[in-house]
């Protein structure tokens, strides 16, 4: 009997021992699995970081632009108003010229029309002036 207890036995510790063995191979496979990962977080990390910095750059480039183009929009609707202003000016002036123009236009027209039978007295003295000589 007893024979047979340490047979069971050495049998259990043979089986506990290959198990060990198994455990341990399992155990190696999960540390290189483990150390694959490890590496891989790392290189995923660094990518990460890299790209959040190469994003970052763009926006802050991208902020300058916007920035900029702000900056010419308003300066843009300043010039726009000045010359709206500008515009409105030049057409109250045309307006005040053309009433003017008009009134000059009547009075040289009236002048004239006060100055039509001048040519026929001129000749009409001249003549009466040349009647007196004789």
């Amino acid at each position: 009997e007893s024979e047979h207890t340490l047979k069971q036995e050495l049998e259990s510790s043979s089986r506990t021992q290959s198990e060990l063995e198994t455990y341990k191979t399992e155990l190696e496979a999960l540390k290189e699995t483990n150390a694959e990962l490890k590496s891989q977080l790392e290189t995923t990390g660094s990518s990460v970081e890299s790209m959040k910095s190469t994003m970052s750059s763009k926006l802050k480039h991208l902020q300058e632009e916007h920035s900029l183009l702000q900056n010419q929009f308003e300066e843009s609707q300043f010039l726009t108003d000045s010359l709206q202003e500008q515009l409105n000016i030049a057409t109250g002036e045309k307006s005040k010229t053309s009433v003017q123009l008009e009134k000059i236009y009547n009075q040289l027209n009236d002048t004239l029309s006060d100055h039509e039978g001048c040519a026929t007295t001129i000749a009409s003295l001249e003549n009466r002036c040349s009647s007196l000589e004789k």
